[in-house]
């Protein structure tokens, strides 16, 4: 009935129904108020305008990757694993205390070169590839899933997919939560 009332023809998967458009565009606008603030932020430590828009994106590629892993529950089985981080606060700063060892000296590391044992992959590709310079030093409520516009409260309101179905051309994707 409801495929039939969404204009549906017969066998279309309510997938392919819904208005992935209206959704993409509203991942993407979040994510480029997202991108103003943490260029900004860059820029603040003393980035060059190029620079910091290198960053920002970056940064921002790798915490959408590990919402792709979080949904995968390969970040210590948690699928919340971001956001328990923060809420743990026990940190001077989230980005140089949690997400800074995270990507460099855990992500980017074997395992049996780790410093700390803990449950998360090891991810050779170069995208958690240590930059030359680290420690930026970028303030909490740029991550507070808490606090609206964050980068976490953001990611947070859309859910990351990634099917490992062979074949299927949208096997990974973002919809809303």
């Amino acid at each position: 009935l409801i495929l039939a009332i969404l204009g549906s023809k017969e066998g279309d998967p309510l997938p392919n129904i819904i208005d992935r458009e209206a959704i993409t565009s509203k991942f993407f606008q979040a994510y480029q108020h997202l991108y103003k603030n943490l260029r900004e932020a860059f820029q603040d430590r003393g980035l060059i305008e190029k620079d910091a828009a290198h960053e920002a994106e970056v940064l921002l590629s790798r915490l959408m990757f590990l919402k792709f892993l979080e949904k995968k529950r390969w970040l210590d089985g948690d699928p919340n694993y971001l956001r328990n981080k923060f809420d743990g606060k026990r940190f001077r700063s989230f980005f140089d205390s949690v997400l800074d060892p995270l990507f460099f000296d855990v992500l980017d590391v074997p395992e049996e070169k780790r410093k700390k044992d803990v449950n998360v992959p090891f991810l050779n590709g170069g995208l958690f590839k240590a930059p030359s310079r680290r420690n930026y030093d970028l303030p909490d409520e740029l991550f507070d899933p808490g606090r609206q516009g964050s980068v976490l409260q953001t990611f947070d309101q859309f859910e990351f997919f990634a099917d490992e179905i062979v074949g299927r051309e949208d096997n990974t994707r973002v919809d809303p939560s």
